[in-house]
C-alpha cells in the first residue's frame, strides 16, 4: 500500500504520513467523502467498475495473488481475464459484473473475513440448498 500512495496520492500521503494522530483520523472522514460510486456504472443488472492500471498492478495483482506460486499465478492470469482495457487509454481498465447479485453475495462473504475459496463454497453451498439458478458458474477465479 505504501508504494501505490507514494507512487499514486503523492501529495495526500506526504501530508498523511506528516499528520498527527488526530489530524490522521480526521485526514480518512475527509477520504470518506470520496466515493467509490464516482468509478461505478450501473445500467440494469450490469455494474461497470473503471480501474486504474496502477491500482491493478499495485494492489490488486501484488495484494491478491502471490507472483512466485503457480496456483496463484493461474489464478491471477484467468482474473485478469475479467480487465478490459478502456477504448482510447492506456491507463484505465474495465470490469464488467454482469450478474449483481451475486456479485453483492461475494462481497458480503469476504468483507467478514471468508477467503475466495470458502466464498465459493458457500455460496455453491447455498446454490445446492435452494436450487437457484443465479448462483451457477460459481468458482474461486470468478470471486477472486
Amino acid at each position: 500500500m505504501k508504494k501505490h500512495n507514494s507512487s499514486q496520492h503523492p501529495i495526500e500521503w506526504e501530508k498523511y504520513k506528516n499528520a498527527s494522530k488526530e489530524e490522521k483520523l480526521e485526514f480518512f472522514e475527509i477520504v470518506k467523502s470520496i466515493s467509490i460510486e464516482c468509478f461505478i456504472r450501473m445500467s440494469g443488472n450490469i455494474l461497470e467498475f473503471i480501474v486504474d492500471l496502477k491500482i491493478m498492478e499495485d494492489i490488486v495483482a501484488q495484494l491478491l495473488f502471490r507472483p512466485n506460486n503457480d496456483l496463484d499465478a493461474l489464478c491471477l492470469e484467468k482474473s485478469m481475464a475479467f480487465f478490459k482495457k478502456v477504448p482510447n487509454t492506456t491507463t484505465s481498465y474495465c470490469i464488467t459484473v454482469k450478474n449483481v447479485k451475486r456479485f453483492e453475495l461475494i462481497f458480503y462473504h469476504t468483507s467478514i473475513g471468508l477467503s475466495f475459496r470458502q466464498t465459493s463454497a458457500v455460496i455453491d453451498q447455498h446454490k445446492e440448498a435452494f436450487g437457484n439458478a443465479k448462483l451457477v458458474g460459481f468458482n474461486n477465479h470468478i470471486v477472486s
